[in-house]
């Protein structure tokens, strides 16, 4: 054995370095630590493969591994920047445990800029029955009410509520008006930013779908399960069934 490793140079001694940290890094359950560990080992073969034949460096491995650097800092950069994101605060936060707590922080945060936040003073229409639905509303702070007919509210919007899905859903108009009954926080996601995340991020669109989902799911069950179909915080109809119900679930 003595005789084995007496016969090592400096670049072997490298080169066996560089595959033990290769080794450990894909023994690591910390994404960061084996993309720190993965950087550091090809370092060394960079050493290696420009150094081990003087005037003649192997490129195409020299060039590999920079390579491997590269891709494996921009990923530590990201997971860096979604470390970052998990310090919110204020609204953020709010809209953050009220709807999109499925996401990461740094999914959560690209999402928050393809929207728009509003402050809308109280009585006003969010939503008209028979327009076109350009957004999806979601309610962090105050609250709305939700008419089939001019006059008769079938039920509210709360804080975490949404309005607008269905909408999205079916592509088509809203189902019943939506008017504010207090000065209310609200954020915009538009219907073709949504469509948009389908191609571009398709990982974001299956969640921002399961989180609309789940709100469709609620209001339609809470409007089955009513016998009395009475003002709630869905909206539910008195005297309808509950396909007609279904109708004001906006």
């Amino acid at each position: 054995m003595s005789e084995f490793l007496g016969g090592f140079t400096f670049f072997d001694w490298l080169s066996l370095a560089s595959a033990t940290l290769f080794a450990l890094a894909f023994g690591m359950r910390d994404i960061r630590w084996l993309r720190w560990l993965t950087i550091a080992a090809c370092a060394i073969d960079v050493c290696v493969y420009y150094f081990i034949r003087p005037g003649q460096p192997l490129w195409v491995q020299f060039g590999e591994s920079l390579v491997f650097i590269a891709i494996n800092a921009y990923h530590l950069v990201r997971l860096w920047q979604e470390r970052r994101a998990q310090e919110l605060k204020g609204e953020y936060a709010q809209l953050f445990r009220q709807n999109f707590s499925l996401f990461s922080p740094g999914e959560f945060r690209r999402l928050m800029k393809m929207g728009r936040w509003a402050t809308v003073p109280p009585g006003t229409r969010m939503l008209t029955r028979g327009q076109r639905v350009e957004d999806v509303i979601f309610f962090v702070d105050g609250g709305a009410d939700v008419y089939l007919d001019e006059g008769r509210c079938v039920g509210s919007m709360e804080p975490g509520g949404v309005a607008g899905e269905v909408s999205f859903f079916k592509a088509g108009a809203a189902t019943a008006h939506v008017d504010t009954h207090t000065e209310s926080r609200v954020f915009l996601l538009p219907h073709e930013v949504i469509l948009l995340l389908k191609e571009r991020h398709p990982e974001l669109y299956i969640k921002v779908s399961y989180v609309l989902g789940q709100h469709v799911a609620f209001k339609l069950g809470e409007a089955n399960e009513r016998k009395d179909f009475g003002p709630t915080r869905s909206p539910a109809v008195e005297g309808q069934t509950p396909e007609r119900v279904a109708e004001a679930v906006v």
